[in-house]
């Protein structure tokens, strides 16, 4: 567990930097969501390799890259809390701040343990109600540490309980006083210790449906990446089909425009035959009323020669 100024001083640097990087995330928003957590997660090796920012080595250095992540992509704690008071389904969480589920996990660990070092959880908000692991295990980090030393110190009490075999002899009052108190004080300790039992029967059970949950939104997440591929590559076809059938459409057009080009032509011929056939109609007309003419003149010479 780290010391408050530690913690409070890696988590205002990353909230610092998300601030000043406010647009940035805000351009994250626009891509596709797997896009957007290969973007974050790219962001935070470059803040890092770039600021060389020293972590402590072995787990406490992990614990600390933990809380920097978490704050960097999760900043306003109190908006994660009540998220998680409504919703307590981790999937729900992923999708509502785009991160993965190890970082969810990280900020419910975080406000978990740290809870007592920040403010907002200090004043505004019951520190009971902001206990989120404890919600899930029903104890909180405070009391699971206090178990464990009342545990070790109890192994330290049954260890100066031993007592040694020896031979039977005959015992005095005083002896047989302590032999009672010392079986006293033994069925409280094994009282002592089987409640104990029972609680870290407890907390076993709680861990374990804590881990089944884990799993089970792991599994989740797995199957939507799946999905996601799989409508991915249903678009990538689609957008093949779509071009395909762009080419079609754009050579009908041409043959198209082929086809009212050549009608456009027979039409400008078919009205130049017919402007011909007008003036032959008219010139076939004016000679047939010419041959009527001459023919009624014929006749009429005929007409006019003496008959013998």
């Amino acid at each position: 567990m780290l010391e408050r100024n530690r913690f409070l001083a890696i988590k205002n640097l990353a909230k610092d930097i998300r601030k000043e990087n406010q647009k940035i995330f805000a351009a994250f928003e626009k891509d596709p969501v797997e896009d957007q957590i290969k973007q974050k997660e790219e962001f935070i090796e470059s803040v890092v390799e770039s600021m060389e920012i020293a972590f402590s080595d072995g787990e406490q250095g992990r614990e600390e890259k933990q809380i920097f992540r978490a704050n960097i992509l999760i900043p306003d704690d109190l908006d994660f809390f009540n998220a998680y008071s409504k919703d307590k389904n981790i999937r729900n969480l992923m999708n509502k701040y785009v991160v993965s589920i190890e970082d969810v996990m990280s900020k419910i660990t975080e406000l978990n343990i740290y809870g007592k070092y920040i403010d907002t959880f200090g004043e505004e908000v019951d520190t009971g109600d902001a206990d989120f692991v404890g919600e899930m295990v029903n104890l909180s980090s405070e009391e699971a540490e206090s178990l464990l030393d009342e545990i070790e110190d109890l192994s330290n009490v049954m260890d100066e309980l031993k007592i040694d075999h020896e031979e039977p002899k005959e015992e005095t009052k005083k002896e047989v006083e302590d032999k009672k108190e010392v079986k006293a004080t033994k069925k409280e300790t094994n009282e002592e210790k089987a409640s104990i039992d029972d609680d870290l029967d407890e907390i076993t059970d709680a861990v374990s449906s804590f881990i089944d949950q884990f799993n089970m939104s792991k599994n989740e997440l797995d199957k939507v990446k799946s999905d996601l591929e799989t409508a991915k590559n249903e678009k990538n076809s689609l957008k093949d089909q779509i071009s395909s059938l762009q080419s079609e459409n754009e050579q009908i057009r041409k043959s198209a425009d082929d086809i009212i080009s050549e009608l456009s032509r027979v039409r400008a011929e078919t009205e130049t035959v017919q402007a011909e056939n007008n003036d032959l109609r008219s010139k076939n007309e004016l000679l047939q009323q010419k041959i009527r003419q001459s023919a009624d003149l014929l006749r009429k010479i005929y007409n006019s020669i003496p008959k013998k």
